[in-house]
């Protein structure tokens, strides 16, 4: 219910906007019929109370509601140590919404948005290591808030719910797609068990590679070769090392499937504009790297080989796909023929790993869009099969 206390209330500005946004758009109405003609006048009003209903409704949203958590359970090339949970609401929610899990897992809370354009309808927590499927979880919510909670403060809703997440390995995920969903298993109990006794790594290795983040969404392979060749003390940027491999100028054509080859240049631009974005391959970004250190490029190349590499002192760049977006052949023909191209081409910095090269257990690597990864050897060798297990080493 509305309550007048609110007027009051510190966060009162926001009744204030919407009281001088309606009076200005009933000024605008009244004015386009005086002075405009009937046609625009008829466009104008309706416009104008359009705006006047939106600012309501996001003004007086009802509190949110949690619909049933869910773990996304993905397909092979999707099975990722960082997969979300993923907590979705039937409105827009406010940015004090916090959370707490317990047992305490290592990970990064994010707002994300769905079905209500750029406001966020769902809370999103990425852990560093997958949840334990013999532990239960507590997980608390405090201050549910909808976007707009100037008269609901004092209703602020907290929950705290159970989950048990389910194991999950690669075999199990055979045929399933990116939409399939596994809902957790709720439980009445809120003790969860204790941590039990982590085993220690037969070895740990991770060379000190720098770890830059990509600022566009097709410079993943630029920001690897920067990092890498950091690694070695050499100074590339982001956008500026895209001339240095150069830039297909095929102009893209839907009606014949025609487009740049990624084997000789970049294709599309760096943010996706124009034509579209997809990148470069291994060869064009090798030879770029060779002007600054010796490369090798690597094809259909064992795992345990790559982090021996590794382990000598050399960051390997891999091509492979980004495990969020569905990966598909999206291949397409160029001047010099068709080449093979796959939705969702994406290209991390293999650091390290835990366990020996012969029998890892987890690889460590730096992503450009992520920050640093630890995959599963199943789920890695899944991802780096779609380009062949193709890796750029640079010394």
């Amino acid at each position: 219910m509305f309550n007048l206390n609110s007027l009051l209330s510190p966060l009162a500005w926001r009744w204030y906007l919407l009281g001088a946004l309606v009076i200005l758009l009933i000024r605008i109405i009244l004015t386009a019929k005086r002075r405009l003609p009937p046609k625009a006048a008829i466009i104008i009003t309706p416009l104008c109370l359009m705006i006047i209903v939106l600012a309501l409704g996001i003004i007086l949203l009802p509190q949110p509601q949690l619909l049933s958590p869910k773990l996304p359970l993905f397909s092979p090339l999707n099975l990722d140590p960082a997969t979300p949970l993923v907590l979705r609401f039937n409105r827009p929610i406010s940015r004090r919404l916090s959370a707490a899990l317990q047992p305490q897992a290592a990970g990064v809370w994010r707002f994300g948005r769905g079905a209500y354009g750029p406001f966020p309808d769902r809370l999103l927590f990425y852990p560093d290591q997958p949840l334990d499927p013999n532990l239960e979880y507590t997980l608390n919510l405090h201050q549910i808030l909808p976007l707009s909670w100037v008269n609901l403060e004092a209703q602020a809703q907290s929950l705290l719910f159970v989950f048990k997440p389910l194991a999950v390995t690669a075999a199990d995920l055979s045929g399933l797609r990116l939409s399939d969903q596994l809902t957790p298993i709720l439980t009445p109990s809120l003790s969860p068990t204790p941590n039990p006794t982590p085993q220690p790594e037969s070895e740990s290795f991770r060379l000190p590679v720098p770890l830059f983040k990509q600022h566009h969404t097709f410079t993943c392979y630029t920001v690897a070769a920067k990092m890498a060749l950091a690694y070695r003390d050499v100074t590339v940027d982001e956008v500026g090392f895209l001339d240095e491999i150069g830039y297909q100028t095929v102009k893209r054509n839907y009606l014949t499937n025609n487009w740049g080859n990624p084997n000789l240049g970049v294709v599309g631009t760096f943010n996706g504009a124009g034509d579209g974005g997809y990148g470069a391959h291994w060869q064009p970004v090798a030879e770029a790297i060779s002007h600054y250190r010796a490369v090798e490029v690597k094809q259909n190349w064992p795992l345990s080989d790559l982090l021996r590499t590794v382990k000598a002192g050399n960051p390997v760049m891999v091509w492979w796909v980004n495990g969020v977006w569905p990966a598909k052949d999206v291949s397409w023909n160029t001047p010099e023929g068709p080449v093979y191209t796959v939705n969702g081409m994406h290209v991390e910095v293999v650091t390290g790993y835990l366990g020996t090269p012969d029998q890892p257990q987890s690889i460590l690597t730096n992503d450009p869009w992520r920050g640093q990864r630890r995959y599963p050897p199943d789920v890695f060798l899944s991802l780096w099969r779609w380009f062949n297990q193709t890796a750029v080493i640079v010394y």
